[in-house]
């Protein structure tokens, strides 16, 4: 798959179908989309480009907390057959109007023979034009466009404010249906405070940025993935108040797991909310909750050979 960020006037695309979103947690209604733009690409012959904006963005959605960083999207994007992804900056199309958005960039510089965007989808200076004016002005430049309708999860319709409020609550099994897979976490190990070599359970640290949905504090369920290789894990997410509170952050001890694990890219699968975190009395009651909580992940979680994602 190629990553490519857009600047206006490059002409990156050709015959291509494009699919529009800004696509926060590539969940299950985007995933419907990408699917149905990769229907019409096959069907034609034609390059699928997702046409979208990094999570990093500061002046998009400010009000929202993202739910994964652009390289996990990138990464999802690829594992659903997207051919190309066009990065753009949010400033740099924001005060566009609909019709250079559509003449200028999707049709001049990507090449859009086909869009597809969800029936809320909004675009152009203030967010004034819609799905229907998309549509309107790319068959006046004869393309076409694909609007995918919404998806209904548990009696509404699926959003990432509805995802983000089962990250919120621990629900992790809600959550993993709306998102059409596990939520998980990338990061690269991190060295910590040694603790947990201390109690015979080395685990490695991850970091969210503030700016990023935050996981209701507690104890996991989880895999870990690790050079290809799926491992049951148990994480904390929170403080690890017992020898002193520190900074919210995943730490995650990775069963069987026998190596370093510092500067190696980890993906942490969440399963299941085993508990709330709490401050324990000493380091051996916390080795004994924590062995509790290792035999609850072996018996609750799947094999973790042959999972797929």
């Amino acid at each position: 798959m190629d990553v490519s960020e857009y600047r206006v006037g490059e002409r990156i695309g050709r015959d291509s179908v494009v699919a529009l979103g800004f696509f926060d947690g590539v969940h299950v209604a985007h995933r419907r989309l990408l699917s149905a733009a990769a229907d019409i690409a096959h069907r034609d012959g034609r390059e699928l480009c997702v046409f979208t904006f990094p999570s990093e963005s500061e002046h998009l959605k400010r009000d929202a907390r993202r739910i994964y960083p652009t390289s996990v999207k990138l990464s999802l994007f690829a594992s659903l057959g997207v051919d190309r992804v066009v990065l753009a900056d949010f400033d740099a199309v924001a005060d566009m109007s609909a019709q250079t958005f559509v003449s200028d960039v999707l049709v001049r510089d990507l090449g859009c023979a086909v869009a597809a965007c969800g029936y809320n989808f909004r675009f152009s200076k203030g967010a004034g034009a819609d799905a229907q004016v998309l549509q309107m002005l790319l068959a006046a430049q004869g393309r076409t466009c694909h609007i995918e309708p919404p998806v209904c999860f548990e009696g509404r319709e699926l959003s990432a404010t509805a995802i983000r409020a089962y990250l919120g609550e621990g629900a992790m099994d809600m959550a993993a249906r709306a998102l059409g897979a596990p939520y998980r976490m990338v990061g690269v190990g991190e060295r910590g405070l040694g603790l947990g070599h201390r109690l015979g359970t080395p685990t490695v640290n991850l970091t969210l940025p503030p700016s990023f949905c935050q996981p209701k504090g507690g104890v996991y369920r989880c895999f870990a993935r690790v050079e290809g290789v799926t491992y049951h894990a148990l994480t904390n997410y929170g403080t690890c108040p017992t020898f002193g509170a520190r900074p919210v952050h995943a730490e995650c001890w990775i069963l069987d797991f026998d190596g370093d694990l510092y500067g190696k890219e980890v993906t942490v699968y969440f399963l299941g909310y085993l508990r709330e975190e709490r401050i324990f009395s000493s380091a051996e009651e916390l080795k004994m909750q924590i062995n509790i909580d290792k035999n609850m992940t072996v018996t609750q979680n799947p094999s973790p050979n042959g999972w797929q994602e």
